[in-house]
């Protein structure tokens, strides 16, 4: 009886120790767009025109384009915000007043309303917005 006991908490402790070391590895240790390097990577490079009518005719064709990879997009500023965790959302227009581009940076910057840019992220998808994440500054 003794010798059960013992071979199930053997094994429990076994299956507890895989699982705790499985989920510490997926919290602290799994490779993220956060750790990429956005500006270094090759991109695709578009207008923030463009990506929106892409997004707009075809969602399913542009995700597989697009969704997960840096995109390199051309655009006017129209507007500036922050979001809950303080970090700074650029929104590029483009000829349909109901989408835009909205790019999250990782840090500050000053760019104002009414500029030309040219932003680097990682697209994140479409909602009414296309979604850049990670934005980097180019021009």
């Amino acid at each position: 009886m003794k010798k059960t006991i013992r071979k199930v908490l053997l094994i429990f402790s076994i299956i507890m120790l895989v699982c705790i070391s499985g989920i510490w590895y997926f919290i602290f240790y799994r490779p993220t767009h956060y750790q990429r390097n956005i500006l270094a990577e090759n991109s695709i490079s578009l207008t923030a025109d463009e990506l929106v009518n892409n997004y707009k005719n075809n969602e399913h064709k542009s995700d597989s384009l697009f969704l997960n990879k840096a995109v390199t997009v051309t655009g006017k500023v129209t507007d500036v915000r922050k979001n809950q965790e303080g970090k700074t959302i650029i929104f590029l227009g483009s000829k349909d007043p109901m989408s835009n581009v909205s790019c999250t940076f990782k840090s500050p910057t000053n760019i104002i309303p009414g500029t030309n840019v040219i932003l680097k992220g990682i697209c994140a998808g479409y909602l009414s917005d296309v979604i850049l994440i990670d934005g980097v500054y180019v021009k």
